[in-house]
């Protein structure tokens, strides 16, 4: 089994919680590889797996799943290194917002076990890809949550043509317009209070 593993600057109370996830998959005989970017961090607090780095836009199609270390951020962020190559995600929150990294620190080990026997569900979410002639976010032009379309400077509105499926809707006249799907607007719904 090959694990690919990505997270974001964590406070010390965490080092011990993500120290626990690399020695249940070693200790499990697993193929391990980490995201630059959180290689350095972990090192710099102790945690020193030897394992193997990837970066964004390598091939992790290999990967039987991808674990998201962190908050709801850093599994939006790990969406970014997977794409759509169908790779499960198992997000583990040591971060603030628990929406989608929903496996707290105290059950890492039973859901690192489940996911190790493969005994676990999909929680399929859409979506939404922006098409564009200009080359924006480096190929990365997918959301889960979320494309907010806005105007750059602070004189008068914008329109926005909006289609869906090459069949027109309706042009809005705004400073901007936020695309969401099922995920970004209870998202945006939980953050205010809904």
């Amino acid at each position: 089994m090959k694990i690919a593993i990505h997270g974001k600057k964590f406070d010390s109370d965490a080092s011990s919680a993500i120290q626990m996830v690399f020695d249940i998959l070693f200790k499990n005989n697993v193929d391990v590889i980490i995201s630059e970017s959180f290689k350095k961090i972990v090192f710099a607090r102790g945690v020193k797996p030897d394992v193997e780095a990837f970066k964004k836009g390598d091939n992790l199609s290999d990967c039987d799943a991808f674990f998201s270390l962190g908050g709801d951020g850093t599994l939006l962020d790990s969406i970014t290194y997977i794409g759509n190559k169908g790779v499960p995600i198992l997000g583990v929150n040591i971060g603030r917002l628990g929406f989608l990294a929903t496996t707290s620190k105290e059950n890492i080990e039973e859901a690192i076990n489940e996911v190790l026997k493969g005994d676990y569900q999909f929680d399929n979410r859409s979506l939404i890809s922006l098409e564009t002639d200009d080359k924006l976010f480096n190929g990365n032009n997918f959301a889960l949550n979320d494309f907010a379309i806005l105007k750059k400077d602070t004189s008068s509105m914008i329109v926005v043509n909006a289609y869906i499926n090459g069949e027109f809707l309706n042009s809005y006249w705004a400073d901007g317009i936020i695309v969401a799907t099922p995920t970004g607007s209870t998202g945006y719904s939980i953050s205010c209070g809904g």
